[in-house]
């Protein structure tokens, strides 16, 4: 009874060190511990605060396949992310300023963050209404609106004064152009011109009067 006894304890711990070896294996295989010759972190540019953001993660490495994961910690706290075609995603939501700092083998990055809050997204619009209504004219109050917003961004992600003049170039550069060359934006743009026209020339030729009367 005895030696059955000792049998058993004998093979019970055999098999432990086994499951302990094989789960140790497993880990290995699914977070990839080479030495990264090249990583690069692009963090997001507009991020809102209580809102999930994407940090995308670069790896330039021939020894890394692909959807192999490998370990990363961001803010010290360690979680493995799948690669494929040699890029990756973390998830992170920022609930007040902080210094984000994410580690990828030896390599170390890191960025202040201050997000946005979230009742600020609903003051461009109202801004551009309220002028609009004031002023009844609607293409300086889309701009002023415009321009609150994106020297909002631009102040968040750059506290200093070069914040405010690249929001003024952003407007130009990100959000004018931009929209003049997105295929969806333009035939808005040229379906409401269309409307306008066509509305001012029914007022023209008495057509709101004929409907009011």
């Amino acid at each position: 009874m005895v030696r059955l006894l000792v049998l058993f304890i004998a093979f019970a711990f055999s098999f432990n060190l086994w499951c302990s070896a094989a789960e140790k294996n497993d880990l290995q295989n699914s977070s990839t511990n080479y030495t990264i010759i090249n990583s690069e972190v692009h963090f997001p540019e507009i991020v809102m605060q209580g809102i999930e953001s994407e940090i995308e993660i670069f790896i330039d490495d021939p020894n890394i396949k692909d959807k192999d994961k490998i370990e990363i910690s961001i803010n010290q706290i360690k979680q493995t992310v799948p690669i494929t075609n040699g890029k990756g995603v973390i998830l992170h939501t920022f609930e007040q300023p902080e210094i984000c700092t994410i580690t990828i083998a030896d390599e170390s990055y890191e960025k202040d963050i201050h997000p946005i809050p979230l009742w600020l997204s609903v003051i461009p619009p109202l801004i551009a209404i309220l002028m609009a209504l004031i002023f009844r004219e609607v293409y300086s109050s889309l701009f002023i609106g415009l321009l609150f917003g994106s020297l909002t961004i631009s102040l968040y992600a750059d506290t200093s004064i070069f914040g405010f003049f690249t929001g003024l170039y952003a407007i130009i550069d990100q959000y004018i152009i931009a929209a003049l060359t997105n295929r969806g934006h333009v035939s808005i743009i040229v379906f409401s011109m269309l409307i306008g026209g066509m509305v001012g020339i029914i007022t023209k030729n008495g057509g709101m009067k004929g409907i009011v009367n």
